[in-house]
């Protein structure tokens, strides 16, 4: 019993790593608990559909996908050697990663995390290669790990430069396509709110709610403005406007719209990180369940939005992508340490109450 207590909290403490994000972490924790919504979840839950694997005929299960695949043995295969690592034959999440923990020894280690950034990776392919066409391949599992290794850059929101607007947006969908908001904010050289929106879109996909959000968002030009910087956090959508004829028919509206208005202004367009769109990613959300266009300006905005604008004038991010020495990853570790503490605490009395 004491093996196998020490053991949960073992996986536990990996799960909220150092050398993870956030976002990570919490992907892993949801797999852990079977919380991931591959189609035998879905179709669990009572949703009708036919269910395939991206590499082959068999049905998408959480042990099929992560494990058994075959692009996704294969990258196991690679880290495996690498690290030399015996990989066990399991449907079980837990048990392949406590097998790296069981044959590396107890001290932290980037090699602690490695099966997580392979378990997150494998399932952000799977979503690029089921809504944008993105090859399943067990190369791009293996260049994605070894990239989402390397150390964490800090992500903020940054000013324009003088003259300048920065416009950022964001669009959310709740199903892809599905009940979908999108939102934005205007803001000036010193941080200044100048205006932010959130409007409800009904029906709709990530990527017609991401250039609804933009499209919105020139309702700058009527305010006179005239040299805009827009950031968004999606990059097939930069890549759309750059080429809009590459567009489906159901985008053509609003790319057509977007680029006759961008032909008004002079303007830029770039990516930034999700981590350092928090502004717009909010209001995005919260359109979903709002019944009409909303716009504020800088005395009405909500409460959290304020929030969010102090630091990212201070230059702090309210995402998780900071360095260690990061002010927000400094408290998220503090909490970490926390929890685990309490973790441990709750084991003990469970242990006590067990006679081990």
């Amino acid at each position: 019993m004491k093996f196998a207590i020490n053991n949960q909290y073992s996986i536990y403490k990996s799960l909220w790593s150092k050398l993870l994000i956030p976002n990570i972490s919490v992907f892993a924790w949801r797999l852990i608990h079977n919380w991931i919504p591959v189609d035998e979840r879905l179709k669990e839950k009572g949703i009708t559909l036919v269910s395939k694997c991206l590499c082959c005929e068999d049905t998408e299960t959480i042990p099929h996908l992560f494990l058994h695949n075959a692009h996704s043995l294969e990258a196991w295969g690679f880290f495996a050697s690498k690290f030399q690592v015996n990989i066990p034959h399991t449907n079980d999440i837990v048990i392949l990663i406590q097998s790296w923990k069981t044959s590396l020894g107890t001290k932290p280690h980037i090699r602690d995390v490695i099966p997580l950034l392979i378990l997150w990776n494998i399932w952000n392919l799977r979503n690029e290669s089921k809504y944008e066409g993105v090859a399943f391949k067990a190369s791009t599992i293996i260049r994605k790990t070894m990239t989402s290794g390397q150390k964490a850059t800090t992500v903020h929101w940054r000013k324009p430069q003088e003259g300048w607007y920065k416009l950022n947006t964001d669009g959310a969908s709740k199903g892809n396509p599905g009940i979908s908001g999108a939102g934005g904010i205007l803001r000036d050289q010193l941080g200044k709110v100048i205006f932010a929106f959130q409007e409800p879109l009904g029906i709709a996909t990530n990527t017609q709610a991401e250039l609804s959000a933009i499209h919105r968002g020139q309702i700058c030009i009527s305010r006179g403005i005239r040299k805009v910087w827009i950031e968004t956090d999606a990059t097939a959508i930069i890549k759309l406007i750059s080429a809009p004829q590459r567009g489906a028919w159901n985008l053509q509206v609003n790319l057509q719209n977007i680029c006759k208005s961008l032909d008004q202004m002079e303007h830029k367009i770039s990516h930034i990180f999700r981590e350092g769109n928090q502004v717009a990613d909010f209001l995005a959300n919260q359109a979903c369940y709002i019944q009409q266009l909303c716009i504020f300006h800088e005395d009405t905005i909500p409460g959290k939005v304020k929030g969010a604008v102090r630091m990212a004038n201070l230059g702090l991010s309210t995402g998780g992508r900071l360095g260690r020495s990061g002010f927000l990853q400094q408290q998220l570790e503090g909490a970490v340490s926390v929890l685990c503490c309490c973790y441990k605490s709750a084991l003990s009395c469970c242990r006590g109450e067990v006679g081990v």
